[in-house]
């Protein structure tokens, strides 16, 4: 019996090595590095009130790309009734009973009471993009 060369083993076994890297490297940039999308949703700020021991924010997304709840990282800073300025990361994963932002109108309940809300950011986790950005002191309605 003859075997094959030695030489064509080794070519072969490194382009099994090569095409194995490449396919390894398209499937890790995709996963990490490949840029995500920023979607495009145009949200507005309605309303901001205090109801027993919350803040409430109404949120309109009058259009574009459906969001998931899951995506989407809300912060909060602003100055408490009670005094003392507080920062709210997150805590909104009730905010939409659906999981899915789409067309329509959306509370924010904060467990805490403002009285003033300096800085309103909603941010899309995956891409980075912020995708309302509200930094205007205003005063919360008791």
């Amino acid at each position: 019996m003859r075997g094959v060369s030695t030489l064509i083993g080794v070519v072969l076994l490194l382009l099994v090595v090569i095409a194995a890297t490449s396919v390894l490297a398209v499937v890790l940039r995709g996963m990490t590095i490949w840029p995500r999308t920023v979607p495009r949703a145009y949200l507005c700020l309605m309303d901001f009130y205090a109801e027993e021991d919350q803040t409430k924010l109404m949120v309109w997304h009058q259009g574009g790309e459906i969001l998931r709840s899951s995506e989407v990282l809300v912060i909060l800073e602003g100055i408490l009734k009670e005094g003392g300025e507080k920062r709210v990361e997150n805590v909104f994963s009730t905010w939409c009973p659906s999981e899915v932002l789409g067309v329509g109108k959306f509370i924010l309940s904060v467990p805490y009471v403002f009285e003033t809300i300096e800085r309103l950011m909603i941010v899309h986790k995956p891409s980075g993009a912020t995708i309302l950005y509200f930094s205007s002191p205003v005063s919360i309605r008791q």
